[in-house]
């Protein structure tokens, strides 16, 4: 009971140590995320990117925490769609027509389905230019618009 080197630490004890396969882990992004945690976490000043790139995490992380059981109501799902969108606003913060911007970044994403690749889809905010947008556009744009109606009190569809 006395020995430190024999704690064994955990965020909560209602948890079980989780161990993930090597093979379940995106090395690419991990090696990227560690190397923006250093630069922003070792320094005073950090970086706009990097404290924004944090902040988007933190957000899609609260986000990702869905509600489940009967006590989940429209206003949790609401809820869980504006952290969505706040969590890719803070990547590319915009005055006005903000989802253009995310539009922006998802168009440079390197997609690997063939159900991802190309402008096909009629995306939010583009019904009078009829611009055709890739489908994470498509989705994003679904995503804003829900958020909004949600926010200021509108219909939402289910």
């Amino acid at each position: 009971m006395d020995e430190v080197k024999r704690l064994v630490g955990q965020s909560s004890p209602a948890f079980s140590p989780r161990h993930l396969d090597t093979n379940a882990v995106d090395h690419t992004l991990l090696t990227v995320l560690l190397e923006r945690w250093q630069r922003a976490y070792r320094t005073e000043m950090p970086e706009h990117d990097d404290v924004a790139l944090f902040r988007s995490l933190n957000m899609a992380n609260s986000a990702a925490l869905l509600p489940a059981g009967p006590e989940a109501t429209m206003y949790d799902i609401g809820r869980g769609v504006a952290l969505w969108v706040s969590a890719f606003e803070i990547l590319a913060p915009a005055k006005n027509q903000g989802y253009l911007a995310i539009y922006d970044l998802l168009r440079k994403v390197e997609y690997e389905f063939s159900e991802c690749i190309g402008d096909t889809y009629q995306a939010y905010g583009y019904a009078q230019r009829r611009r055709l947008e890739p489908l994470a556009c498509w989705i994003y744009g679904e995503i804003y618009h829900a958020r909004n109606d949600f926010l200021h009190g509108n219909p939402c569809s289910t």
